[in-house]
């Protein structure tokens, strides 16, 4: 998350319009002002690079949570998340 930062993250929640990123720690020393990439995998789905920012940071049950809101997403990312998005809907669970 952030330049020259790499670190396998993992998503509390997920939408069309952004994701929850839970972590164990902090990002001390890292501008989460600035725009961020991140790599999406999706089950069964090939991976896409979305880009988005830092919106809001939470703590619930001694995680962080980061909100990001996705600022870009590839147009074949953003079919392919839309189509999981309303899979896991019509299935009852959470995104």
């Amino acid at each position: 998350m952030g330049s020259d930062f790499l670190e396998v993250l993992h998503a509390h929640d997920i939408s069309v319009g952004g994701v929850g990123i839970r972590v164990d720690h902090a990002f001390s020393g890292y501008d989460l002002s600035a725009e961020i990439q991140l790599l999406i995998k999706l089950p069964s789905k090939r991976s896409f690079i979305a880009q988005g920012l830092v919106r809001h940071k939470a703590t619930k049950e001694g995680w962080e949570i980061y909100g990001v809101e996705f600022t870009r997403l590839p147009p074949e990312g953003q079919a392919d998340l839309t189509a999981y998005v309303e899979r896991m809907l019509e299935l009852g669970r959470k995104t």
